[in-house]
């Protein structure tokens, strides 16, 4: 009988989609080689617009877990579940792997935590991002990503330093919309917005160093990072010691705006066209989190 994993995942909005887009990128490269389903926990409401973009989702019942119990591997990634939820998945499931740093109640000892430099080598990536590719300086977009995180003095500090010394055109996620011509009348060439974005080759990425700063690292993406938690800033600090592309400016609420514009300027003077030497820099970790699940 060909083995199943049976994903479960979440998404909140006050959370950012994280541990959903995390979970997505894994179902996709899992259910090449078994058969697979992933299942999110969020409100019926999310779930409609959620479902749009991300195919092949289910919408989680426990009951409907149940259903797929038989030889069955289970792997949890989600922020939201229950204790009663989680006793009865050990329960029914033979195994279980909880990735990442929720809170899985009985069974935190066994969280396998990705930001651990241990364990960074294990961690998700996208396998269908393709490579960055920066054939000149003048077609360079910045893209500011804060996700739930969004500090409008912060935003309006990096534009500054930015302007201080490109005018290249500038992208910003803002998902309250109450923002958008502020920033569009106090800066010039600048676009707003609101919808989850895909990585583009001719982008410099300036965001929180959670999951997705390794997929940037890993298919040779310019980014400035900064921590929204301790998590986010063990990770960065630890992907800093791994590889030198990676350029990490600080905590949100303490940013170090002075090595922002060194970064800024470093970036400038790269010889273009420019290719990172981080390219498939984690190109087995999908690879290697699959063995340790299936152990």
């Amino acid at each position: 009988m060909k083995k199943k994993i049976l994903i479960i995942t979440s998404y909140k909005k006050n959370f950012g989609y994280g541990n959903l887009n995390r979970s997505y990128n894994f179902y996709n490269y899992i259910k090449k080689k078994f058969s697979a389903k992933i299942y999110v926990k969020t409100s019926s409401k999310n779930f409609f617009l959620l479902v749009k973009k991300y195919k092949k989702i289910d919408f989680f019942k426990m009951s409907q877990l149940v259903l797929n119990k038989s030889n069955c591997n289970l792997f949890l990634d989600a922020i939201n579940l229950t204790q009663n939820e989680i006793k009865k998945m050990k329960f029914f499931f033979k195994s279980s792997f909880f990735y990442g740093d929720s809170n899985y109640f009985l069974f935190n000892k066994h969280k396998f935590l990705t930001f651990k430099r241990k364990n960074i080598y294990h961690s998700i990536v996208d396998t269908k991002i393709k490579n960055a590719n920066y054939k000149s300086i003048k077609k360079i977009i910045f893209f500011l990503y804060f996700s739930s995180h969004f500090n409008r003095n912060v935003v309006i500090k990096f534009l500054e330093t930015i302007r201080s010394i490109f005018p290249n055109k500038i992208k910003i996620f803002i998902s309250n919309k109450k923002y958008n011509n502020f920033f569009i009348k106090k800066f010039k060439n600048i676009e707003i917005t609101n919808k989850l974005f895909e990585m583009k080759k001719n982008h410099v990425y300036i965001s929180n160093s959670g999951s997705g700063a390794i997929d940037r690292l890993n298919k040779g993406y310019i980014s400035i990072n900064f921590s929204k938690t301790k998590n986010e800033r063990e990770l960065a600090l630890n992907l800093k010691k791994i590889n030198k592309s990676f350029y990490y400016i600080g905590d949100i609420d303490n940013i170090s705006h002075s090595l922002f514009l060194r970064y800024l300027k470093k970036i400038k003077n790269f010889r273009y066209p420019y290719k990172s030497n981080s390219i498939n820099f984690f190109k087995n970790n999908n690879k290697n989190l699959e063995k340790k699940i299936l152990i």
